[in-house]
Protein backbone atom coordinates (compact mmCIF):
# COMPACT_ATOMS: atom_id res chain seq x y z
CA UNK A 1 0.00 0.00 0.00
CA UNK A 2 2.29 2.73 -1.25
CA UNK A 3 1.38 6.37 -0.85
CA UNK A 4 3.68 8.82 -2.66
CA UNK A 5 3.75 12.58 -2.10
CA UNK A 6 4.06 14.41 -5.44
CA UNK A 7 3.78 18.10 -4.52
CA UNK A 8 3.23 20.53 -1.63
CA UNK A 9 2.01 24.11 -1.86
CA UNK A 10 1.98 26.40 1.18
CA UNK A 11 -0.47 29.30 1.35
CA UNK A 12 -2.48 31.45 3.77
CA UNK A 13 -5.89 29.97 2.99
CA UNK A 14 -7.64 27.34 0.86
CA UNK A 15 -11.32 27.90 0.06
CA UNK A 16 -13.84 25.94 -1.96
CA UNK A 17 -15.93 28.03 -4.37
CA UNK A 18 -19.66 27.40 -4.96
CA UNK A 19 -18.79 25.52 -8.15
CA UNK A 20 -16.46 23.16 -6.24
CA UNK A 21 -13.16 24.63 -7.43
CA UNK A 22 -10.42 25.28 -4.90
CA UNK A 23 -9.16 28.82 -4.40
CA UNK A 24 -5.64 29.37 -3.05
CA UNK A 25 -5.06 32.67 -1.21
CA UNK A 26 -1.59 34.03 -0.42
CA UNK A 27 0.56 31.39 -2.11
CA UNK A 28 4.20 31.35 -0.97
CA UNK A 29 6.59 30.84 -3.87
CA UNK A 30 8.36 29.25 -2.01
CA UNK A 31 9.63 31.59 0.71
CA UNK A 32 7.68 33.24 3.53
CA UNK A 33 8.63 36.93 3.64
CA UNK A 34 7.69 38.53 6.97
CA UNK A 35 7.71 42.16 8.16
CA UNK A 36 8.62 41.33 11.77
CA UNK A 37 10.03 38.51 13.87
CA UNK A 38 8.68 36.61 15.56
CA UNK A 39 5.87 36.21 13.00
CA UNK A 40 2.58 34.39 13.46
CA UNK A 41 1.02 33.18 10.20
CA UNK A 42 -2.21 31.26 9.43
CA UNK A 43 -0.80 28.58 7.13
CA UNK A 44 -2.42 25.90 5.00
CA UNK A 45 -0.90 23.22 2.80
CA UNK A 46 -2.20 21.59 -0.36
CA UNK A 47 -0.66 18.24 -1.23
CA UNK A 48 -1.01 15.93 -4.23
CA UNK A 49 -0.57 12.22 -3.59
CA UNK A 50 -0.45 9.01 -5.64
CA UNK A 51 -1.75 5.80 -4.10
CA UNK A 52 -1.68 2.25 -5.40
CA UNK A 53 -4.74 1.19 -3.34
CA UNK A 54 -7.37 2.31 -0.87
CA UNK A 55 -6.20 2.38 2.76
CA UNK A 56 -6.18 4.31 6.00
CA UNK A 57 -2.85 5.88 6.98
CA UNK A 58 -1.53 7.55 10.11
CA UNK A 59 -0.26 10.95 8.99
CA UNK A 60 2.16 13.15 10.95
CA UNK A 61 3.19 16.65 9.89
CA UNK A 62 6.24 18.35 11.41
CA UNK A 63 7.62 21.82 10.65
CA UNK A 64 11.02 22.57 12.14
CA UNK A 65 13.82 25.11 11.82
CA UNK A 66 16.69 23.27 10.11
CA UNK A 67 19.58 24.81 12.06
CA UNK A 68 18.17 24.85 15.60
CA UNK A 69 15.72 21.94 15.16
CA UNK A 70 13.10 23.99 17.03
CA UNK A 71 9.64 22.65 16.19
CA UNK A 72 6.94 25.01 14.92
CA UNK A 73 4.29 22.30 14.36
CA UNK A 74 3.96 18.64 15.26
CA UNK A 75 0.52 17.23 14.55
CA UNK A 76 -1.01 13.95 13.50
CA UNK A 77 -4.24 12.54 12.15
CA UNK A 78 -5.65 9.60 10.30
CA UNK A 79 -6.30 9.94 6.56
CA UNK A 80 -8.51 7.70 4.43
CA UNK A 81 -7.44 7.08 0.84
CA UNK A 82 -10.65 6.03 -0.95
CA UNK A 83 -9.08 4.46 -4.06
CA UNK A 84 -5.93 4.00 -6.09
CA UNK A 85 -4.81 6.98 -8.19
CA UNK A 86 -4.00 10.64 -7.70
CA UNK A 87 -5.70 12.56 -4.92
CA UNK A 88 -5.22 15.69 -2.87
CA UNK A 89 -5.22 16.72 0.75
CA UNK A 90 -5.87 20.19 2.15
CA UNK A 91 -4.43 20.90 5.58
CA UNK A 92 -5.21 23.85 7.80
CA UNK A 93 -2.19 24.08 10.06
CA UNK A 94 -3.52 27.01 12.11
CA UNK A 95 -1.55 29.95 13.45
CA UNK A 96 2.13 29.06 13.38
CA UNK A 97 4.80 31.14 15.12
CA UNK A 98 8.18 31.53 13.44
CA UNK A 99 10.81 32.91 15.82
CA UNK A 100 13.78 33.28 13.49
CA UNK A 101 14.81 33.62 9.87
CA UNK A 102 16.28 30.66 8.10
CA UNK A 103 15.45 27.39 6.42
CA UNK A 104 12.49 25.41 7.70
CA UNK A 105 11.42 21.95 6.66
CA UNK A 106 7.93 20.49 6.46
CA UNK A 107 8.15 16.73 7.00
CA UNK A 108 5.39 14.22 6.29
CA UNK A 109 5.69 10.94 8.17
CA UNK A 110 3.34 8.04 7.44
CA UNK A 111 2.35 5.04 9.53
CA UNK A 112 5.03 5.54 12.19
CA UNK A 113 7.94 5.44 9.72
CA UNK A 114 11.12 7.36 10.57
CA UNK A 115 11.91 8.11 6.93
CA UNK A 116 9.74 10.97 5.66
CA UNK A 117 7.25 10.23 2.88
CA UNK A 118 7.82 13.81 1.82
CA UNK A 119 9.70 16.95 2.72
CA UNK A 120 9.33 20.54 1.65
CA UNK A 121 12.02 23.11 2.50
CA UNK A 122 11.29 26.82 2.56
CA UNK A 123 12.91 30.00 3.87
CA UNK A 124 11.49 32.48 6.35
CA UNK A 125 12.96 35.84 5.34
CA UNK A 126 12.74 39.10 7.27
CA UNK A 127 12.14 42.19 5.15
CA UNK A 128 11.68 45.50 6.95
CA UNK A 129 9.09 47.93 5.65
CA UNK A 130 10.52 50.71 3.50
Amino acid sequence: MALTLRATLICDEIRREDNGKLLFVGVYTPNLVVRQLPATLPLCAFQMWDSDSSATHQFRLVIQHMESRSVVLDGSMSIDVPSAGTGFLTLRMGLLRFETEGTYELLVLLDGQDTPAGRHAFEVLYQARN
